[in-house]
């Protein structure tokens, strides 16, 4: 409709400006209206901000054009049901290798990388549920339970086998805006925040059952208030351990000092291949049109110009230069060879550049740049 919504304005407020996917307010949304269907105090409240969280989503996504994911891809960013379980080594270090074993027969869909829950999470939920009768966890655990079955996504997958089995995702992803997505294992968190609501009343039991509330004093005398404290505290430090995943503090980026030379207009990176994560880095810092980059859903189109254009690089000659020119690029980058995927390391165009009518910047010398136009020699 082209009707500009509070977004518009929220994006050039910072931390907002960094953000792409509006899309995620969603998961804000159902925490509000989950508060509502609890019938806690202020639901006018809830529902309000509920509406202006949803809105301005709603309203892009039906206004919005775009790429369908085919059905294999939305199968292949499913949960598998063993994922659940299960946790990767990689990213629940804590176990070290005693599910490697376990995790390696994962083989389809995302497993405990993406799917894990935890174990005392489950444990603390399930008897959450099966010790209370409160309302409130009741509607957490089939609100819970919902969610994981969507993130299985459209057909059941155990282990490295593919049931065929048919799930409730199958027919979500035909209604709009579920036909969009294409990574049904993110219901994982949706489901995650309402397990917690079981396992935090399991929790609390504890502290009862502990004397940590001064509730059962009987069972205080028993075990200790020091005790109680201590095991608790081990509870919650094993409960953090298992999403903790260590990893290399990260160097900040640092834009290699050739990219003050782009001329306006549009950028190839080269060597061209689809999933340039580079040539989108870039773009961050100059700010013109690229050629590559990285797209989640690239269209028929798309490929056929990029397989165009690397059969062109590989062959060679002034073919190369002849069709980015009548693609209507303006500058040429060559991007560094360790930001280059070996399977990707062609360059048979090369030569060919330094007589090339356009804005050609070399970023494989140390993070120098060599610029050539026609007629320039090296």
């Amino acid at each position: 409709t082209g009707l500009s919504m509070p977004y518009a304005l929220l994006m050039r407020v910072p931390p907002f400006d960094l953000g792409r996917t509006p899309v995620r307010f969603v998961v804000v949304g159902l925490f509000f209206l989950m508060l509502c269907a609890a019938g806690v105090r202020g639901i006018s409240v809830a529902i309000a901000a509920s509406l202006v969280i949803l809105a301005p989503v709603a309203l892009n996504l039906i206004g919005d054009e775009a790429i369908r994911p085919p059905f294999g891809q939305t199968s292949h960013y499913s949960a598998n049901l063993a994922g659940f379980f299960v946790p990767n080594p990689y990213t629940t270090p804590l176990y070290g290798n005693v599910f490697e074993d376990a995790n390696a027969k994962v083989t389809l869909g995302l497993g405990g990388y993406e799917a894990f829950l935890g174990f005392l999470p489950l444990v603390f939920g399930v008897v959450g549920v099966l010790r209370t009768r409160r309302r409130l966890v009741y509607l957490g655990a089939a609100l819970g339970l919902v969610f994981f079955v969507l993130s299985l996504g459209p057909t059941l997958k155990v282990l490295g086998t593919e049931t065929g089995l048919s799930m409730p995702y199958a027919l979500l992803m035909r209604v709009p805006p579920f036909d969009l997505g294409r990574t049904p294992v993110r219901f994982v968190v949706v489901g995650l925040f309402f397990l917690m609501l079981c396992a935090a009343l399991f929790f609390l039991m504890l502290c009862a059952a502990f004397g940590l509330d001064h509730v059962m004093r009987e069972t205080t005398r028993r075990w200790g208030v020091r005790r109680g404290v201590a095991t608790m505290s081990l509870l919650l430090f094993w409960t953090a351990a298992e999403g903790y995943s260590p990893f290399d503090k990260q160097q900040p980026f640092v834009p290699p000092p050739g990219l003050e030379s782009l001329v306006e207009g549009p950028v190839l990176n080269v060597p061209p291949y689809s999933s340039d994560g580079y040539a989108a880095m870039l773009q961050v810092f100059h700010h013109q049109p690229i050629g590559t980059g990285y797209l989640s859903r690239a269209t028929p189109e798309y490929l056929e110009e990029i397989r165009r254009l690397r059969e062109a690089w590989n062959r060679g000659g002034p073919d190369f230069c002849d069709l980015v020119t009548s693609l209507g690029f303006r500058n040429i980058v060559i991007n560094p060879t360790h930001f280059v995927p070996p399977s990707q390391r062609s360059y048979g165009a090369l030569p060919d550049l330094l007589t090339c009518p356009l804005n050609v910047v070399d970023l494989r010398r140390d993070g120098r740049r060599v610029r050539a136009r026609a007629g320039d020699a090296e």
